[in-house]
């Protein structure tokens, strides 16, 4: 369902089924976690430190002058 973030999704498919299909499936979650390991090697944007790094709204990261009375 587009849009729809873990706790509906959870929800609507149930969590034991989750757990029956990754967490005691043994092959399967061996199987997933090198998926997501490899996917990392070649897809890890953090873009947060993109925006701070090539001046893409680089004021949002700048320091804020500290001002006494």
């Amino acid at each position: 369902h587009y849009l729809e973030r873990t706790a509906p999704w959870v929800e609507r498919i149930g969590f034991s089924h989750i757990e029956d299909m990754i967490v005691k499936d043994e092959v399967k979650r061996k199987h997933y976690a090198k998926r997501f390991l490899e996917a990392q090697k070649i897809s890890q944007v953090d873009p947060w430190k993109e925006r701070s790094t090539n001046g893409v709204a680089a004021h949002e990261f700048a320091s804020i002058k500290v001002v006494t009375a």
